[in-house]
């Protein structure tokens, strides 16, 4: 693609150092023609200010001569790429030096070639380019007093169209350093930088045993795999992402347990590495109530001034029986006591959260036959007998308490020590109103322990 001439132009010093951006004009009869030359300014166009990224064909890949210095006439051995100048772009190739690195100011132009010869991607094949189509001088003899040392260099080479247009070309690139004690040394291509990337992991559901987790990750444009993991551990094999984002379920997981749940990002071509993490919490298992009836049983003697009268409850493992005085005057209120028998609650449930119990009790009217006695009427003092529950609060017959819904006989702590247990019992107490046939009342009491 590019040699040098028989004859080439004078340009002065002063033209030159602007490279193509200086246009001269000077006599074609001064100038053997040939197709492949090394350029002056009023050879070719400077290309626009700055390169427009939208037309690079790719990278050049720059081989430097083992041992090559700044001072070393040649450097570079060859410069390749992997495609030719693509169609419609094939009339003309113009290699330059920018040391303004793609954004115009100081670029010099090296050599110009309008003819298809190997490796010089006129024809459509990749260019092979030869070291004297790529500079023919020293770097620290020709640039060091310009644009001093220690400098960044980008080599592009163009790909053109009769009429040529400073802003309708396509082009290759490749970046160099020589420094200030003469060391080359080739960059990687901008291509190559990875972009950034974030990954933000979510928990859209969780269960006793499973979570279900989303990872996104930032730029949506990334591409690649998310490896989950729990705990540190990956969970099942990497999953590809789609639109930034990939969900799954994480397993086996171990009710009311606080697991850290992460997704590591794979990164990509163009994308770096990363990964999240959040902390969640399983769901307790569901907890069943510990139900026990027990029947209370009361005889409300007749009304008359000598009749014998007698109250009995029934409590599981036993019957209790709640009793008054033996006569009941007529028109006045009478009233049956007894005790509930003792209620033991025996935790060893061992638990970590340390979860409170509350045993409580409902009951039904007394009832014998047709005949009820309301509910309003029962009430309860709780004692404690051992162990180290609290007993609940006295529901005095006829308070307001006292209206049939559940009563606390006794609460306790959660304790993880195993066979903790609570004694309680309560006395009875019922008050009859008068009005109240004689009769054989009952009543069930339901104990529940939750």
């Amino acid at each position: 693609m590019y040699s040098q001439s028989a004859q080439q132009p004078s340009v002065p010093p002063a033209r030159r150092r602007r490279g193509a951006r200086t246009i001269v004009a000077f006599v074609a009869a001064a100038v053997v023609a040939l197709s492949l030359f090394p350029a002056s300014p009023a050879q070719a166009f400077e290309p626009a200010e700055e390169l427009n990224p939208a037309h690079k064909i790719g990278e050049l890949t720059l081989k430097l001569k083992e041992g090559a210095t700044g001072s070393t006439r040649l450097p570079f051995e060859t410069a390749t790429t992997e495609v030719g100048c693509p169609a419609g772009f094939r009339d003309r190739g113009v290699t330059y030096w920018d040391f303004g690195i793609g954004k115009g100011g100081e670029r010099e132009l090296i050599t110009v070639s309008n003819r298809k010869v190997p490796g010089g991607g006129l024809d459509g094949k990749p260019l092979a380019m030869k070291p004297f189509w790529l500079h023919s001088r020293d770097l620290t003899g020709t640039y060091e007093s310009r644009f001093g040392p220690d400098r960044k260099v980008m080599v592009i080479v163009t790909c053109e169209v009769y009429p040529y247009d400073p802003t309708n070309f396509r082009y290759f690139s490749a970046l160099f350093h020589f420094s200030k004690d003469g060391v080359i040394t080739i960059l990687p291509p901008e291509s190559a930088k990875l972009a950034p990337t974030t990954t933000a992991v979510t928990v859209s559901g969780v269960g006793p045993d499973y979570a279900t987790i989303t990872a996104t990750v930032a730029p949506a444009a990334a591409t690649g795999t998310v490896q989950f993991t729990s705990n540190g551990a990956n969970v099942g094999g990497p999953l590809p992402i789609t639109g930034g984002t990939v969900t799954t379920n994480i397993p086996d997981l171990t009710p009311g347990t606080e697991y850290t749940l992460g997704a590591k990002y794979s990164g990509d071509t163009k994308h770096e590495p990363s990964e999240g993490t959040i902390r969640a919490t399983t769901t307790a298992p569901p907890v069943t109530p510990v139900t026990e009836a027990t029947q209370l049983t009361v005889i409300v003697p007749t009304q008359t001034t000598t009749a014998a009268s007698g109250l009995t409850l029934t409590v599981v493992p036993k019957t209790t029986t709640l009793t008054g005085p033996t006569t009941r005057e007529q028109g006045a209120l009478w009233k049956a006591t007894g005790t509930l028998g003792n209620v033991t609650v025996n935790d060893d449930r061992r638990a970590t959260d340390k979860k409170p119990w509350t045993l409580t009790g409902t009951s039904t009217p007394f009832a014998s036959g047709q005949q009820q006695i309301p509910i309003l009427s029962f009430g309860w003092t709780p004692t404690k007998v051992s162990g180290a529950g609290t007993p609940g609060k006295a529901i005095p017959p006829g308070s307001s308490n006292a209206d049939g819904r559940a009563r606390v006989l006794a609460t306790g702590e959660g304790t993880t020590t195993p066979n903790v247990t609570t004694t309680v019992n309560a006395d009875l107490a019922l008050e009859v109103a008068a009005g109240i046939p004689a009769g054989n009342y009952t009543s069930t009491l339901t104990l529940t322990l939750i």
